[in-house]
């Protein structure tokens, strides 16, 4: 058990250091909207049926 704790650790800790720093460009700034602002328009809507899901279409959402 110890031997295969000590392998994922090992993989893991190999994966890791081949990270690479990236420079992303810098935000677009000019929207005129605020975090705030766009928070308080956020919204989600939601339509249900009355019809059975089959097994099938449950198992492919």
């Amino acid at each position: 058990m110890r031997k295969l704790l000590f392998l994922a650790l090992l993989l893991l800790g190999s994966s890791v250091s081949e990270a690479q720093d990236i420079q992303l460009p810098r935000p677009d700034q000019s929207c005129p909207t605020t975090l705030m602002q766009a928070l308080q328009k956020r919204s989600s809507t939601r339509a249900f049926s009355d019809r059975d899901i089959s097994n099938t279409q449950l198992t492919s959402i």
